[in-house]
């Protein structure tokens, strides 16, 4: 496997992390009502449409 295979699979595993977190935090901010939570999750989701566009850009880098 090559380091750019690596960097696409490691990317790819922390966008679902980002959403897998962000879609627990917007559970528990409906059970508790802490905003905390609330916060937590907008701020997961922001974060795994960040990598989302990132890792778009570093294919098409390497595409052409």
């Amino acid at each position: 496997m090559s380091l750019r295979d690596f960097h696409l699979i490691f990317i790819s595993a922390a966008v679902l992390c980002g959403i897998g977190f962000g879609y627990w935090a917007v559970n528990q901010y409906a059970l508790l009502q802490g905003w905390a939570y609330l916060t937590t999750a907008i701020t997961s989701f922001l974060v795994a449409g960040g990598l989302a566009v990132y890792e778009v850009l570093f294919i098409k880098k390497i595409k052409g």
